[in-house]
């Protein structure tokens, strides 16, 4: 459904297999079993060459328990997310975020439109008690064997994601940001495979008509041959009929 992931995906890790149930590209819920039990021990699962590690998954009666361990093939820092009965242990968790946030407008994008070329989209901006929290995904679309990696600058650092209204031209930094990593670990991305990730913002005063997502504090960035580019992150969107 417009690229996502929806339904239910059967996956075999060698005998090991794992349903999923997606609801726009996330997964709901998953279940590891071998020969039709639930499957305790770890999942390994590889790089289309069939010999680098993607993932490595510790898993008890058929669900996530212990670590999931992702890897790169740019040999980047592994990134480690703790699980409990196959939900995300970890304290830094969008879900548990969310869930204490109280919704006050919640924009959906019905039409999407990748001005840039990059694959970068917005699909949707919430506007919560203190917060603006704007949901995105990146579609991997340059032809490179499984080397495409996506990260961003920590929080306060240079070339942080800004939000900008562009009526009053007020800018507010981030806040957090969820599922996707940052500075010297990688999300690694295969030719065609999406990736969501969430960022929060501290909320403005005012009702935000239209907004400029960016990577750093100006959409533009000189490059080595002096000529302008625009940022990987710079993304403009207007804000109409909330979906509530």
């Amino acid at each position: 459904h417009q690229n996502k992931r929806v339904g239910t995906w059967k996956i075999h890790f060698d005998q090991i297999l794992c349903t999923r149930k997606y609801e726009e590209d996330y997964i709901v819920d998953e279940q590891f079993t071998l020969d039709g039990k639930p499957y305790t021990g770890t999942v390994i699962e590889y790089f289309s060459d069939g010999v680098n590690k993607r993932y490595e998954i510790e898993v008890k009666n058929g669900l996530r328990e212990g670590y999931t361990t992702e890897y790169t093939l740019r040999n980047t820092t592994p990134k480690k997310t703790l699980y409990k009965q196959g939900k995300n242990a970890d304290k830094h968790d969008f879900e548990k975020y969310i869930a204490k946030q109280r919704i006050i407008k919640n924009y959906k994008l019905t039409t999407q439109c990748d001005g840039r070329g990059k694959g970068l989209y917005i699909d949707r901006v919430q506007i919560t008690e203190s917060d603006v929290v704007v949901h995105f995904h990146i579609i991997q679309s340059v032809l490179r064997y499984e080397k495409a990696v996506i990260f961003t600058a920590s929080i306060g650092h240079r070339d942080a994601f800004t939000l900008t209204n562009v009526k009053t031209e007020e800018v507010k930094k981030v806040k957090d940001i969820y599922y996707l990593y940052q500075d010297n670990v990688r999300n690694s991305l295969t030719y065609g495979e999406m990736h969501h990730f969430v960022i929060v913002f501290d909320k403005y005063d005012d009702a935000m008509e239209a907004i400029t997502v960016i990577e750093g504090e100006d959409a533009f960035f000189l490059t080595e041959e002096g000529t302008y580019a625009y940022r990987w992150g710079c993304y403009d969107i207007e804000l109409e009929k909330p979906q509530n």
